[in-house]
This record gives C-alpha cells, sequence and structure tokens, in this order.
C-alpha cells in the first residue's frame, strides 16, 4: 500500500507525518520550529526517520507567501529568513519522490481523495491543526 510523508510547517513547530491512503497516521514526528537551517535539517531527518519503500510522495503545508507551482517558499512572515526557500525540490533531490507544497487552511485528522491540478488524483492528509498536506499519489 502506498504511504505518504506530510510536512507541516510552522512559525512555532514542525509536524512531520507519515500517513496512508486509508487516513492512518502511521507515524509522527513534531519539534520546535529554531533558525531556517536548524528546521530544514531537522525536516530532513525527521522526513529521514519515516520515509521507507512504500512512500510515495511528500507534501509541504506553510503558510504564505508561496509559490505553489514551483515549491518555493517566499518569506512568510512567522518564519524569518525563509525567503526564496525551494522545498519541494530539495525534498525531491534529496528523497528521490515527488515532492510540492500549499498553502492550506483545514482541521481534524483525515484523508480524502480529490482532484487537484488537472486530472491529477491527491490526498488529502490533517495532522490536526488548521492547515493540511496535499499528498499526490501519481506524478505531474
Amino acid at each position: 500500500m502506498n504511504e505518504y510523508i506530510g510536512i507541516d510547517i510552522g512559525g512555532t513547530k514542525i509536524s512531520v507525518i507519515r500517513g496512508d491512503a486509508a487516513g492512518n497516521i502511521l507515524e509522527k514526528k513534531k519539534f520546535a520550529t529554531k533558525t531556517k537551517d536548524e528546521t530544514l535539517k531537522e525536516i530532513f531527518e525527521g522526513v529521514s526517520e519515516l520515509m521507507n519503500e512504500h512512500v510515495t510522495s511528500i507534501g509541504v503545508s506553510c503558510g504564505g507567501p508561496l509559490n505553489s507551482k514551483t515549491g518555493v517558499i517566499l518569506g512568510p512572515p512567522n518564519l524569518p529568513g525563509w525567503d526564496e526557500v525551494p522545498i519541494t525540490d530539495m525534498l525531491t533531490e534529496r528523497f528521490k519522490v515527488l515532492a510540492y507544497c500549499g498553502c492550506l487552511r483545514s482541521g481534524g485528522m483525515e484523508v480524502r481523495s480529490r482532484k487537484r491540478h488537472g486530472e491529477h488524483d491527491l490526498s488529502h492528509l490533517r495532522n490536526g491543526n488548521r492547515r493540511g498536506t496535499d499528498l499526490k499519489r501519481e506524478t505531474l
């Protein structure tokens, strides 16, 4: 069964989760947001710890502004120093799976399928706060 990594980047904490298409959160890591470089290091370590051969994509949720087409974080006010951070390229290069980002507002915890960006199938994984992470199950 395919699994997905979701990353929620917030001004005070970061969540990295691994879930499946059935809506199960299989593992979750949380840590405090620090400087950009320290936080990116912890994000990569968290993803490394959760990554396995079943993970097919990584989704990033982050407050804007950001460019969801290019996967670049453009300097959100709650993340000082996060200017022009190509987060999806960094994750795809390091972990060799599709990564992308969006700015979403939601709550609860669920996985559901929906269409977005044309006819591509997505799962939306929410990890219990106001934002969620879309996880693509097919490459673009």
